[in-house]
């Protein structure tokens, strides 16, 4: 039993007091100074185990149930907890225990507990504005110590953040706390999941080096753990920080690594991860212009499953290919599909424009205004560095060259960005 157990028996004290309607001082007398039980109550001060014995039981409390309940619930919390950051399907009991947490009037470390990992648990499953509820609640009541809690919270906002792409409110955390110290001495899984979180968060913000600086300690500690899924991503993430940085013979090893690790472990053989890899793989060979190589892998992709960010890749390395016609028939063959992100539908909806034979002045600003706009508010510098120019040279073929310069100070000013973000 460590401090924060008996600061949380203060709490019951004070709850079950009031609930009880009894004055403090009838409950101190002959145990301590009504003065002390107020201490006690707020959590200023740790009594000797005897003294919270005593209180207990004059509320009617057995201090050595209420531990073994505590100890029971904590430890079922843990394996939940567990199974959900390890993406592992909970039994329908498992579900109930988290939906129908007891709420009481009081907050302790075990309702900090049942709240965090019904959050982690709203996380998993896209359940957003729950989530989001639950975590406003939650922010108060961290204390930024080393202990459990503080542990569970950073991997539940990590999580939050990069499912809402507020990649930089991840790295503020970071460099407000250092959240890495929190897991020197806790579990090596979630000391690496933890790590992993701000590679990723530090890639989409363009911070390559020190992307690849987390993702190469998270390796080092995710060491001899059993969970392929996350070792897979660790593979996927590495190699996406290693496309950015342009090490692509290195990025390639790592993507081949990860089909290698799926190929050995039949629980990762699902449609999506096919796909996301061979999309993956794809990008790496679009950015080294090896256009062929990445077609191959996008309709390796499409095979296992219709991912709209697969078909967005897809038609713009065609169209970069020069094939024209399987641009139009592909374009033509996904015209419903319904794009999951904002980005891809923009993108789709530029490259139907531009294989149309007649394009108008006043749709192509309009189209542009919409698509650059919206890259630039979200940071998708890649994007604009590519579709500025892009609708540059459709400007200079309408003879608008004021407007086609300003398309190529757009790309100029994303490009000044990136090397900013990356030299700093």
């Amino acid at each position: 039993m460590n401090d924060s157990f008996f600061r949380n028996i203060g709490q019951l004290i004070k709850h079950q007091r009031k609930k009880q309607q009894i004055k403090q001082d009838d409950l101190a007398i002959g145990i301590c100074t009504s003065s002390y039980l107020s201490r006690i109550e707020n959590g200023l001060v740790v009594a000797d185990k005897a003294i919270y014995e005593m209180l207990l039981q004059r509320l009617n409390i057995d201090l050595h149930q209420h531990t073994e309940n505590q100890e029971q619930i904590n430890e079922q919390l843990e394996l939940i907890w567990e199974k959900i950051i390890l993406h592992r399907p909970l039994t329908s009991k498992e579900y109930e225990k988290i939906i129908a947490y007891p709420k009481t009037e009081y907050i302790d470390e075990i309702q900090l507990k049942y709240a965090i990992v019904l959050c982690r648990y709203f996380l998993f499953d896209n359940k957003m504005m729950e989530a989001e509820k639950l975590l406003e609640k939650i922010m108060p009541f961290i204390d930024w110590e080393s202990n459990r809690i503080t542990q569970m919270y950073i991997l539940t906002i990590g999580n939050y953040y990069l499912k809402t792409e507020l990649y930089a409110e991840l790295i503020n955390m970071n460099q407000q706390f250092d959240v890495e110290q929190y897991y020197k001495n806790g579990k090596s899984f979630e000391h690496a999941y933890c790590l992993y979180n701000l590679a990723f968060a530090y890639n989409r913000e363009y911070q390559n080096q020190e992307a690849l600086n987390y993702i190469e300690a998270a390796s080092n500690v995710f060491t001899h753990y059993y969970a392929p899924l996350f070792q897979l991503n660790l593979y996927l993430m590495n190699a996406v920080i290693l496309n950015s940085l342009y090490q692509f013979e290195k990025a390639i090893k790592e993507y081949e690594a990860s089909l290698d690790l799926v190929e050995h472990v039949v629980d990762l053989q699902t449609p999506n991860q096919m796909s996301s890899i061979y999309n993956n793989l794809g990008y790496c060979y679009e950015c080294q212009e090896l256009f062929e190589q990445a077609i191959e892998n996008y309709e390796k992709s499409l095979i296992f499953e219709c991912q709209s960010l697969t078909v967005v890749n897809y038609i713009r390395t065609l169209y970069r290919h020069n094939n024209l016609e399987k641009m139009k028939q592909m374009i033509e063959c996904f015209k419903d599909l319904s794009f999951q992100k904002r980005h891809e539908k923009y993108q789709f909806e530029v490259l139907s424009f531009i294989s149309n034979e007649k394009i108008e002045q006043l749709s192509l600003k309009a189209l542009e205004e919409k698509t650059l706009c919206y890259f630039e508010q979200q940071k998708y510098y890649s994007l604009i560095l590519f579709y500025a120019p892009l609708f540059a040279e459709l400007y200079r073929t309408l003879l608008a060259y004021k407007q086609a310069s300003n398309c190529y100070e757009r790309a100029f000013m994303a490009s000044e960005k990136v090397r900013v973000i990356m030299s700093s």
